[in-house]
């Protein structure tokens, strides 16, 4: 069955769909070691691979295989090649079952480990569990879904999901009263003015009215991202957190406790936001930028992968049912405009505008030493209204202000 396996795996498709099910000490370790070849090609290329490209890049990777290996490899992989096809359903059935008792055996393992006494804990263990329960579908989706709502129901949802994640800045509700969930919002601004501030005010916000926001960071340490959603949380200065450190600390945990989730993501893929959905369902991401993501597939310009990018975004948030907000540079020609619109996105204007709900641009006047920041909502199919906007950033409390 490994071969039937490997075989089903060299397709790009089956291989997206499913490998997060498999487990690698199911294959044999020659085969096992031609998975993480072909893993590595799926990753890189994201397209069907052939029995002799598979065994090509393999070798490639690995130049010091002696001769008799090679012809180990050739062999097996003609093998591999003459195998029939396996039922689809079936190898994922298999591949499921061989999932589930892995993790059963974590868990097990980390259950006595804390029955000898070991240092895991029951929210260690509750963790995990949680983790893995119910994490893998028993088969794959279908890519469409029939609404039946009925004309109330319809109304409704629209009045109760269009504006679930209300702005506290009233310059910004005279707009755009809120955002809902399957929506795509683009923040984007020049460097130094103050996007990452906005959006950690925003999750400060969103935590404030009892939403799950997680927020992924490839720019700046997730421990500084953190500490500036507490402080936007609490509207306090760094000084005040000290000075009340046992404090904000309970207050926090209390309120909040996990609905707060915070990553460093460096070097991320789409495809990995997409099963932590699956896994942790928050009800807002924030990804903090949007554009250092990976994405799988084949792209002749930098402007085709960030498009595709913002395509799987989207995605996600209409899949998932949530709010997604990508931070986003703005090219040169956004330096010095206090309202910058969408047309200065750094690169792939119009692909990334194409996908976004709303996109709210943040700008401020170059040489002008100020705390007054300029915001252009630029696309809003929420509300159906434009318009220029300013504001204030405490840049000490990480808020702005009306």
């Amino acid at each position: 069955m490994e071969k039937q396996l490997l075989k089903l795996l060299l397709n790009f498709d089956f291989y997206r769909t499913h490998a997060h099910l498999i487990q690698r000490d199911i294959f044999p370790s020659d085969i096992a070691s031609l998975y993480d070849t072909l893993s590595h090609c799926h990753d890189k290329y994201g397209k069907d691979l052939s029995e002799g490209e598979l065994l090509a890049m393999h070798l490639e990777r690995h130049p010091a295989t002696t001769k008799p290996n090679r012809l180990t490899l050739s062999t097996l992989l003609d093998d591999v090649y003459n195998e029939d096809m396996p039922n689809p359903d079936l190898a994922a059935d298999i591949m499921q079952s061989a999932w589930t008792r892995a993790k059963a055996a974590e868990v097990a393992d980390m259950a006595l480990d804390m029955y000898t006494g070991g240092d895991a804990g029951l929210e260690d263990l509750l963790a995990l569990v949680t983790k893995a329960a119910g994490s893998v579908p028993k088969t794959t989706p279908e890519s469409y879904t029939e609404v039946t709502s009925d004309l109330d129901e319809l109304l409704d949802d629209e009045d109760r999901q269009q504006h679930e994640f209300g702005f506290d800045l009233q310059a910004i509700q005279d707009i755009l009263p809120g955002m809902g969930r399957g929506r795509l919002c683009i923040v984007f601004a020049r460097p130094e003015v103050g996007k990452s501030t906005f959006v950690s005010y925003l999750a400060g916000c969103y935590l404030t009215q009892g939403h799950k926001v997680a927020y992924f960071g490839n720019e700046e340490p997730a421990t500084r991202v953190k500490l500036r959603v507490i402080q936007s949380y609490f509207g306090d200065t760094r000084e005040e957190l000290v000075n009340n450190v046992a404090l904000r600390t309970e207050q926090f945990n209390a309120s909040v406790g996990s609905h707060l989730k915070v990553y460093d993501c460096v070097g991320m893929d789409v495809a990995e936001l997409d099963r932590h959905c699956e896994l942790y369902s928050p009800d807002v991401i924030i990804l903090d930028q949007a554009d250092k993501m990976r994405v799988s597939g084949n792209f002749n310009r930098t402007d085709e992968r960030l498009k595709e990018i913002y395509v799987q975004a989207r995605e996600v948030a209409k899949r998932r049912n949530c709010l997604v907000i990508a931070v986003s540079q703005a090219g040169a020609d956004a330096e010095g405009r206090t309202h910058p619109n969408y047309d200065c996105l750094d690169n792939s204007k119009t692909g990334k505008a194409g996908e976004a709900d709303v996109i709210l641009g943040l700008g401020k006047d170059i040489g002008v030493d100020t705390f007054v920041r300029g915001i252009y909502i630029s696309k809003n199919k929420i509300s159906g209204l434009a318009g220029r906007l300013n504001v204030l950033i405490d840049p000490f409390r990480a808020i702005y202000k009306d």
